[in-house]
């Protein structure tokens, strides 16, 4: 997929935006529960993976300083967060390289 491809224009300018990246693999149909879709602009992805981050920062900073440790839904909820941070932010670092 060529840059020019995958950019949009916005007030005579362009935009670039997210090709597609998926995640959520599930080994036993060869396949991925969810996909970053294409096209969505690179400042949306970008802002989201740094909310998802964020998030993941002040569960583990709760679990950290109150000494309770971490329960499973929890830990699950992180692990799933950043595959989803990875899937976005790989979204941008695809885009301009051949799919």
């Amino acid at each position: 997929m060529a840059l020019q491809s995958v950019a949009e224009q916005q007030d005579g300018k362009q935009t670039l935006v997210s090709g597609r990246a998926i995640f959520g693999s599930i080994p036993a149909v060869s396949g991925s529960l969810y996909q970053v879709l294409p096209d969505v602009p690179a400042h949306y992805v970008v802002m989201e993976a740094g909310n998802l981050a964020n998030s993941i920062a002040h569960l583990a900073q709760e679990a950290v300083s109150g000494g309770s440790g971490m329960d499973t839904n929890t830990a699950y909820l992180i692990e799933f967060a950043a595959n989803a941070i990875q899937a976005l932010m790989e979204s941008i670092e695809h885009v301009g390289r051949p799919s």
